[in-house]
């Protein structure tokens, strides 16, 4: 997992939660890195802001031993990169070329342990969950058009009621 900080055209930063399985950011060289873009709320804010000004940071935090890993650096999104084939559901490819690497000091990092991998991560051996809140009527409208009208378990969509999702 990692934190993506990006920039909007008007210099407006945006900070998302990035997470996959085991290895999804992977090495390419010396001076690159790649990850996945995965199905999320539909927004692309961070995939927007990449196509608007390129520039990122990436914050790594391992919380286990604890350290803390920055990588700054310029973005490129591509829907047709070699490496989409190489991780199941992934939408686009983002290679980071990067210009600075921080290590900064763990001191206050909070002791923390991986309990379990997200359900919800795309894994080969098995298909992904449909996200649950993309079945609400409310926000059918607001869904890309290939996400209109999936279902729930047994074909019901679920309905919003008292602040929570319901089938």
């Amino acid at each position: 997992m990692f934190w993506l900080a990006t920039v909007d055209a008007e210099g407006r930063p945006q900070c998302q939660y990035k997470g996959g399985a085991l290895g999804f950011v992977r090495v390419i060289n010396p001076k690159t890195v790649v990850f996945p873009s995965y199905d999320g709320n539909g927004r692309y804010h961070s995939m927007g802001n990449i196509s608007a000004t390129a520039n990122i940071g990436m914050l790594f935090l391992d919380f286990e031993t604890p350290n803390r890993l920055r990588l700054q650096g310029k973005a490129s999104i591509s829907a047709n990169d070699p490496l989409l084939r190489e991780y199941k559901d992934a939408e686009l490819i983002i290679r980071v070329e990067f210009t600075g690497v921080i290590f900064n000091c763990p001191r206050y990092i909070h002791k923390m342990k991986r309990v379990e991998q997200s359900p919800s991560v795309p894994r080969p051996e098995m298909d992904t969950p449909y996200a649950q809140w993309k079945r609400v009527d409310v926000v059918q409208e607001a869904l890309q058009s290939t996400d209109q009208g999936k279902t729930g378990l047994n074909g019901a969509r679920s309905r919003w009621k008292n602040g929570s999702v319901t089938s």
